[in-house]
């Protein structure tokens, strides 16, 4: 039997909705880094910053590096912010 994968949807720069496919969803990747599952969703719409254990963990999980996602984050990041200040 093959990998179901899940989409894990985040918010983009331009402030759309992206997704990255995984073979898990928020929910069993917030049992799988100890974490809630309305944490894991603040991370990836960008209202809260991982450390860098949960960076590495979430990676992982996405199949991506630290980096990629840490670029991925910081720039939801910065778009939150300026929808802030508008």
């Amino acid at each position: 039997m093959g990998i179901k994968l899940s989409k894990i949807q985040y918010m983009n720069p331009s402030g759309a909705r992206s997704a990255v496919w995984s073979d898990v969803n928020r929910s069993e990747m917030a049992k799988k880094i100890g974490k809630s599952k309305s944490y894991v969703s603040k991370i990836l719409s960008g209202k809260s910053h991982p450390s860098v254990d949960v960076l590495e963990q979430m990676s992982g999980l996405l199949g991506m590096t630290m980096e990629e996602l840490n670029r991925r984050l910081k720039m939801i990041a910065v778009r939150v912010a300026l929808r802030k200040h508008s």
